[in-house]
């Protein structure tokens, strides 16, 4: 990603942005927090780094509003916490089928083989973004422009279907669907509705965020895009053509 100059916090970026959306990864993550799974107390500081990120965005949210999703993002939000099933699963039971111990208390086990740190706070973080997700619903913050803006949403879909296949960026993988929806609902929001950026973590949406300002003649005022590098410093991506 284009380097930028300094990093701003959310406060100075709605200074510059009326709209502002989030994608999943730059919610519950930033990039100078590590995730390494192999090992335990990483695993566990990684998760906890989760919950002050998401923290953030909650205070921010219920106490000054202005913070969008998708309905795409809002259920991934949903299922934040699945990922780290097949772990919470393996903490309580592997053991008991290995040794044929049956009988075993899943909560003794996990106290024992100290695994109950590390779930306490995946389901604190999986509380707080159902939090956030009350907050936004309430504010009527989840967006849908497939309902809304029919139309131009459709347009803008048919237009840019072909870069769902396009790889992107330094990863050289293709967009998600939700990741796709997500630059299509902020170019749209950009147009129709005046100053718009996206704050997300991943480098095919910000390939495919480079080729619609390009595409739709927008500057990175009108659009602009931020990753998330701190809990509360963004870094902004500027577009040269």
């Amino acid at each position: 990603m284009s380097k930028s100059i300094y990093l701003i916090g959310l406060d100075e970026m709605f200074q510059r942005y009326r709209y502002v959306f989030f994608d999943t990864s730059s919610i519950s993550h930033f990039l100078d927090s590590p995730f390494n799974i192999a090992d335990n107390s990483t695993e566990i500081l990684s998760v906890k780094r989760g919950v002050k990120a998401i923290s953030r965005i909650v205070d921010f949210a219920r106490d000054k509003g202005g913070i969008y999703l998708t309905s795409g993002v809002g259920g991934e939000l949903v299922a934040l916490g699945s990922n780290f099933s097949p772990q919470i699963s393996s903490c309580f039971y592997k053991s008991a089928r290995v040794r044929g111990r049956t009988g075993i208390s899943k909560l003794s086990y996990a106290k024992k083989n100290n695994r109950r740190p590390f779930i306490n706070a995946v389901l604190k973080r999986t509380k707080k973004a159902l939090s956030l997700l009350e907050i936004l619903t309430n504010q009527g913050n989840i967006l849908n422009f497939k309902e809304s803006e029919g139309q131009t949403y459709q347009d803008f879909v048919e237009r840019y279907s072909f870069c769902k296949n396009k790889v992107w960026g330094k990863v050289q993988r293709p967009l998600s669907e939700v990741d796709f929806d997500l630059v299509v609902h902020g170019s749209v929001s950009a147009i129709t509705y005046g100053s718009t950026c996206l704050v997300c973590n991943d480098f095919a949406a910000y390939g495919f965020w480079k080729y619609i300002l390009k595409d739709q003649e927008l500057n990175d005022s009108q659009f602009g895009f931020f990753i998330r590098k701190k809990i509360d410093g963004y870094s902004k991506a500027f577009f040269k053509e």
